[in-house]
């Protein structure tokens, strides 16, 4: 699920196909169907004109029309994609151990990165799109960075000790935060590959994990028993607060002003103030199964979210 990049559109997706939303009004625009498979993702390119959905293979869309503009069949298996900020570039984590660069205006297939062991669960450029950073579900060369035009492999991350689950760059693109399968949140900085800091959070794994705008703190939810969502000062390491979640967190996302969080957990949708983490909101509609994605619009002032009981659902902030 995702925005346009002008925030007027929503894209949900289930296992009958890609759903388009006006944020205004909530009309259903358009349905495009077709799959046998369920979708894993949705990207839009950074234009906003075409949204390019992954279930087993690749397909491009042209979001005015509707209309199916290309498939690609990669050899291997696709996990993880990711479009480079110029939109020139698509990078596709695969499950056979590689990361497939795709030059999108060509409709070829660039270069082959080769250097995990394991399959890439995760796939991020920088903000400058010059770096892209991957991950494995190894636990011995779980992250690396990658030159983006030449392929080259820039350094592979020391001091990893678990698989990957989540990266994260920070918003000037000197650090990255990676969340792995033993409950740690550790820091990197990206320029010389050196970790920073490990925060154990006593989690028996991380699922998701953001910086907020400023990149001063990074809040992230795991499986801390009752899936609480925990704030961390990014210079310290310092446990700011804890948000006690009844209903768990399976997913969290800063506002773009970050002044508010919202949360998904079972069956509801909260909107937190993230300075005082008070419960500003509070949303049901969805039935009681996780809600694994929330996503603010670009204005800040519509809320969406998609839970496994194949809905998307918006709300509105402004009431």
């Amino acid at each position: 699920m995702g925005y346009s990049p002008d925030g007027q559109i929503l894209v949900g997706s289930d296992a009958f196909g890609l759903h388009f939303w006006d944020v205004d009004t909530g009309q259903l625009l358009q349905t495009i169907t077709g799959y046998s498979d369920v979708i894993h993702s949705v990207v839009y390119s950074p234009d906003g004109r075409t949204l390019v959905s992954l279930a087993g293979i690749l397909r491009f869309w042209d979001v005015e029309t509707g209309k199916l503009l290309r498939t690609l069949t990669p050899e291997s298996s696709v996990r993880s994609i990711a479009y480079s900020p110029d939109g020139q570039t698509l990078a596709c984590g695969t499950r056979d151990n590689t990361i497939l660069l795709w030059n999108i205006s060509r409709w070829k297939q660039r270069i082959t990165l080769e250097g995990h062991t394991k399959g890439v669960s995760s796939v991020v450029f920088s903000p400058d799109g010059q770096t892209l950073a991957s991950g494995s579900w190894s636990r011995y060369n779980s992250i690396c960075l990658w030159d983006v035009h030449t392929g080259e492999l820039l350094k592979t991350l020391v001091g990893e000790t678990s698989g990957i689950l989540t990266l994260v760059f920070s918003p000037d693109g000197k650090m990255l935060a990676s969340g792995g399968d033993d409950g740690a949140i550790r820091f990197w900085r990206v320029a010389t590959g050196e970790l920073l800091k490990t925060i154990e959070t006593e989690a028996d794994s991380i699922g998701s994990v953001a910086y907020s705008p400023d990149g001063k703190t990074l809040v992230s939810t795991g499986n801390h028993g009752n899936n609480d969502i925990r704030f961390w000062d990014v210079d310290t390491g310092k446990l700011l607060k804890t948000i006690a979640t009844e209903k768990g967190a399976y997913a969290v996302v800063y506002s773009p002003d970050g002044q508010t969080l919202a949360s998904g957990g079972s069956g509801e949708v909260s909107v937190w103030d993230a300075v005082t983490g008070k419960r500003l909101k509070i949303f049901t509609g969805h039935i009681a199964d996780p809600v694994y994605s929330v996503a603010f619009s670009a204005d800040g002032k519509t809320l969406a979210s998609g839970c496994r009981d194949s809905t998307v659902i918006l709300w509105d902030l402004t009431q």
